[in-house]
């Protein structure tokens, strides 16, 4: 039996293979075709998921396929539910590109209808939190807002601690910077590009002097140390479960750090 028999690909892969060989030139090529449409990525992605599997070892196209997808919620302070289909986040994407607003309403409605399965998400994920999430989840349902923002918060925290004895919210962010290099080095680069809405000062995670005097927006320091005293909305507890559930999701594979 040829190898072409043993895979429909093999030919593909064989041809990568000669292609990586000259890869300084092919990575300026995918470099600047990640500089298109992105919604033209999105459905090339789609049509080629083979090839994106590939792609997804490159330490320069998929990181910037990446922050491309991710950032435009992020900088709105919501993370993406990274199981939505790669169509959906695209579409998710370009409303809020267009339309913040349009964005972050289609968003609230989404994970409002998505709430019982994120919980039962973050339950098989973390399965000895089950009763702090059931009590934040049923918080958050009964509209006690004030109440579900701290505890999902201080899970996300938790579960960062307990991957990676690194704190989340730190000002001095080096520390799980490398944590995720090291994560990458062994073979989760997956979870090192993700990392990078947890690494870099975003409205949630900005310390005292990285936010301006006329800041606004929901900010876990804020939050946790009884300074700000108008969190309590569901859009902001919507929030609070999207950090949560992207947190739980980009470290799924990591081992509990006392288990290394």
């Amino acid at each position: 039996m040829g190898q072409s028999d043993l895979h429909p690909l093999a030919e593909f892969y064989k041809t990568l293979d000669q292609w990586s060989k000259s890869i300084s030139g092919s990575i300026v090529r995918i470099t600047e075709a990640f500089d298109g449409p992105r919604k033209a990525i999105a459905e090339f992605v789609e049509r080629n998921a083979e090839l994106f599997d590939v792609l997804r070892s490159l330490d320069v196209a998929f990181p910037l396929l990446v922050e491309d997808m991710l950032s435009p919620l992020v900088q709105h302070g919501w993370y993406p539910d990274l199981e939505l289909p790669f169509s959906l986040l695209a579409d998710l994407v370009d409303e809020f590109k267009k339309d913040p607003s349009a964005g972050e309403n289609a968003y609230v409605r989404y994970l409002s209808r998505e709430l019982d399965a994120i919980e039962s998400r973050l339950r098989d994920a973390a399965p000895e939190r089950t009763r702090v999430f059931a009590d934040a989840f049923n918080s958050h349902r009964s509209g006690l807002f004030y109440a579900s923002i701290p505890v999902l918060l201080a899970q996300a925290e938790g579960i960062v601690w307990e991957k990676l004895n690194i704190l989340l919210y730190s000002s001095k962010r080096e520390a799980l910077r490398r944590r995720a290099s090291e994560l990458g080095e062994n073979g989760r680069g997956l979870s090192e590009v993700l990392m990078w809405p947890l690494i870099e000062p975003t409205s949630l995670n900005r310390c005292k002097r990285e936010r301006a005097t006329d800041f606004a927006g929901m900010n876990r320091h804020l939050v946790l140390h009884g300074e700000d005293i108008t969190y309590g909305c569901e859009r902001n507890s919507l929030r609070a479960v999207s950090h949560l559930l992207f947190v739980s999701d980009v470290l799924k594979s990591v081992p509990d750090s006392n288990a290394v």
